[in-house]
């Protein structure tokens, strides 16, 4: 529609007013007529239309109302701006003729539109979204651990973590068309996330900027994997919409972060884990822990995490045999300086890499693939029922409806029920509560009260 607009060939006339282009433009995109290069310009707007609204919808709506919202502004201020030039070019001409101010031009008049103008840009930069009242960073408080001195004396495995699923799928980072949480993982940490779980594949760049395509030899297990998190009809829409099938990989073999399908979104490990360290430096009163769907190899994972200066940080345990580890205190982790927890969910570290910890053997989780907030239970799933750690995955697995599932399962009187029943089910307290867009709802407070500190 925006071309059908510019181009005065194909339909408009340059003496329309705007309504009337718009007018005429919707009638065009209804309605091209026989020229080839009208019916070519609809058929583009309404695929690329249409794969917007099939894969973001909410998205799509937010932008249109905030795009609609900044015109208003605009005309607005204009206009406001016209009747102050008006005034101030009026009193000239009166105050050198020695004339007063009509009544409705007077000094006080025009104040009253500058400070309306002000207000209004008050108004608009204030009404922007905060993040729905998210934490601030926690921090610097020596008394404190993870925000609070109750939990200083806490053992690990006696303390609740706010977690984040797919972490690294950020709706305001470029080329995630699946994304599963507002912002980025160093966003996630200054607002109070403490426990990320990411998935790491192999991918290379394409001849698309910006665009990595998994390795040929993980290619058939990632889109397996992308069809059960996605759906077919919604993986097919991203793949034509992405052109996936013409992409040509080449460049060095390297580890990313990916939802299964890295053409569908993509983010380099290493740039990441260098900007955890620098929080970590920051935030020396903070335990994290990263639970890793690991494609890429323990040696490679260990090596990316020595580059970024994460190895002084990383928590090893003192047993292999975890029905007998007892975990410290955060505490006791803080002051050692070992305070990010890295957990592998298919292949840990052994006695090469033993910080990497083989992830369900220290932790048990519920199952993950949801479709409607009814099916929702506390069953078990993997891990061994000795494992002193309990992950409890709560979101929906619907695409079409991603946000709005998260706002009603994340919401207080839905997770905290889920929670504490999970908890006299398994026995267990809920050690990484991770969620969906986790900007929604009431997570922080959730985990509060399960610490007991909220």
């Amino acid at each position: 529609m925006l071309v059908v607009l510019a181009r005065p060939g194909i339909g408009l006339r340059s003496d329309l007013t705007l309504s009337e282009r718009v007018g005429r433009a919707w009638q065009l995109t209804l309605d091209p007529g026989p020229g080839l290069e009208a019916r070519l310009v609809r058929a583009g707007f309404l695929v690329l239309a249409g794969s917007a609204l099939a894969l973001q919808p909410l998205q799509v709506v937010r932008t249109l109302l905030w795009a609609l919202g900044l015109v208003l502004v605009v005309i607005g201020v204009a206009l406001l701006v016209q009747i102050v030039v008006r005034g101030l070019r009026t009193g000239v001409v009166r105050r050198s003729a020695g004339a007063v101010l009509p009544d409705d031009l007077r000094w006080t008049h025009v104040a009253a539109v500058v400070a309306l103008v002000v207000l209004l840009t008050a108004f608009v930069v204030g009404a922007r979204p905060s993040g729905h009242d998210l934490p601030a960073a926690f921090g610097h408080d020596p008394t404190t651990c993870n925000g609070y001195a109750a939990l200083c004396d806490r053992a690990y495995d006696d303390v609740a973590f706010p977690a984040t699923h797919n972490s690294m799928a950020a709706a305001n980072e470029p080329g995630w068309l699946f994304a599963e949480q507002p912002d980025g993982i160093i966003p996630q940490l200054d607002h109070g996330i403490r426990a990320l779980l990411i998935d790491t594949w192999y991918a290379q760049r394409t001849q698309r900027p910006g665009i990595v395509a998994n390795t040929d030899d993980s290619r058939a297990e990632s889109l397996a994997e992308a069809r059960e998190a996605f759906g077919g009809p919604a993986l097919r829409s991203a793949l034509r919409l992405r052109d996936a099938a013409n992409l040509t990989p080449r460049g060095p073999v390297e580890p990313y972060l990916c939802h299964a399908f890295c053409e569908l979104g993509s983010t380099r490990l290493l740039p990441v884990l260098k900007q955890v360290h620098t929080w970590l430096v920051a935030d020396p009163r903070e335990v994290v822990t990263f639970f890793i769907q690991d494609t890429v190899s323990p040696a490679d994972t260990a090596e990316v995490f020595g580059k970024a200066g994460l190895l002084p940080f990383v928590y090893t345990p003192t047993a292999q045999d975890t029905a007998h580890q007892q975990w410290p205190t955060l505490g006791q982790m803080i002051e050692s300086g070992q305070r990010v927890v890295v957990l592998m969910e298919h292949h840990g570290g052994g006695t090469t890499y033993p910080w990497l910890l083989d992830g369900f053997s220290w932790t048990q989780d519920t199952p993950f693939l949801f479709r409607r907030p009814g099916q929702l239970s506390c069953e078990p799933n993997r891990g061994t029922p000795d494992a002193s750690l309990f992950l409890l995955n709560h979101w929906i697995t619907d695409k079409q409806r991603e946000v709005s599932n998260a706002t009603r399962v994340n919401a207080r009187d839905v997770l905290l029920p889920r929670a504490e029943q999970c908890r006299e089910e398994r026995g267990l307290l809920p050690n990484y509560v991770a969620v969906d867009f986790y900007d929604r709802g009431d997570l922080f407070g959730v985990v509060d009260t399960l610490n007991g500190v909220g």
